[in-house]
């Protein structure tokens, strides 16, 4: 049975959708009914992963492991760091979708370092 997700979380997400509801309110309002799913899916993936670097962090991202009682030990990659990787990558494609959207003259103010 899925855990239920706890108040915290749920405010958590809150607070990162409308931080990136904010950074992405330059979306023209034909794009935006596409844009609350991807905001939404975004702040998700950011809470989920704060709490896996957070996991990461105490316990690294390897553990011994053995495939039998009397085999030999060897270090493998936690499931922690494969899902982490996974996460990341679709919340980078998710933000560059969102980038993408935003209007050529926004996207060139504010976000071109050579200034």
């Amino acid at each position: 049975m899925a855990n239920k997700k706890k108040t915290s979380d749920i405010s958590r997400e809150q607070k990162e959708y409308d931080r990136l509801s904010q950074l992405y309110q330059k979306i023209p309002p034909n794009k935006r009914a596409l844009v609350e799913g991807l905001l939404w899916q975004a702040a998700r993936l950011r809470v989920s992963l704060d709490d896996l670097w957070e996991d990461i962090k105490v316990n690294g991202n390897t553990e011994m492991f053995k495939q039998a009682n009397d085999g030999v030990e060897f270090p493998r990659e936690r499931p922690e760091s494969k899902i982490f990787a996974i996460r990341d990558k679709n919340y980078l494609a998710i933000i560059k979708k969102l980038d993408e959207l935003l209007p050529a003259q926004v996207q060139k103010a504010d976000f071109d370092l050579d200034d």
